[in-house]
């Protein structure tokens, strides 16, 4: 079974310089060492001569390099909203809540890697350790916010095309789920869940989907989609069903 470690190379010239790489690109020219949290690594001594030295240069595409003490190290992240004219947002225990004139939004914030405050009209957004796991999950929380302002700015808008091609199938509501009648000529309805706070609308042979939150107004077109399926006959020949043919950033 695979392990997750790492193998730390210092130089002797430079003992103020170390490098990490992933475990599994040398696997000999080492030992094992336990530190105090209980995690195992694998400390590897050399100097400028040594062949491991060597063989970092070949691999200096899976390694990074830090060194302690300095600012490549101790750096924080840090990535700033500007929060638009007419939007309100308040920070509440670990969830970021947004109101506009489309309505309101809400995420969760992970707050054991990433610390989330108000400062004036801006959302920042700080990360006290500068790898690039914390920075990957602070620029993905960064891209949710943004598309929550927009939606409680703009709105989001899908819209799906009903094809009926071997048989008239018919698209009604009821309540929260959508019918798809006589699929392919099928006596038992197709259903699609609508989420919640999204709005379902039918005009004509197009379904159009409004909502605030992007992921619950996606997953809903994808419900709908993925509801007229076909499997095991030939797609070139049937293709009934319902199509997502427009989204939002792409018309």
């Amino acid at each position: 079974m695979e392990w997750n470690a790492f193998i730390i190379c210092y130089n002797l010239k430079e003992p103020n310089a170390f490098w990490v790489i992933p475990s599994k690109i040398f696997k000999n020219e080492s030992r094992i060492v336990n530190t105090k949290r209980g995690h195992a690594f694998r400390l590897v001594l050399g100097d400028e001569n040594s062949k491991m030295r060597r063989h970092l240069h070949i691999y200096k595409d899976n390694f990074f390099q830090l060194k302690e003490g300095t600012a490549e190290a101790t750096k924080e992240l840090k990535q700033t909203i500007i929060i638009p004219e007419g939007i309100s947002f308040d920070i509440v225990n670990d969830a970021l809540h947004i109101k506009g004139p489309k309505g309101e939004n809400s995420k969760k914030v992970p707050r054991s890697v990433i610390k989330i405050k108000k400062q004036g009209n801006n959302i920042i957004l700080e990360s006290s350790r500068s790898t690039r796991k914390e920075k990957k999950i602070l620029m993905t929380l960064k891209a949710h916010i943004k598309n929550l302002i927009r939606g409680v700015l703009e709105g989001y808008i899908y819209k799906l095309k009903v094809c009926s091609g071997h048989f008239p199938m018919s698209v009604t509501l009821d309540n929260k789920k959508l019918l798809i009648k006589n699929f392919l000529g099928e006596k038992i309805p197709r259903k699609a869940i609508i989420l919640d706070d999204v709005d379902v609308k039918l005009d004509g042979d197009v379904i159009i989907i409004t909502g605030v939150d992007k992921e619950k107004a996606g997953q809903t077109a994808a419900n709908i989609e993925q509801s007229t399926r076909i499997t095991n006959r030939d797609r070139r020949v049937f293709q009934d069903g319902c199509y997502i043919i427009a989204k939002p950033g792409r018309s």
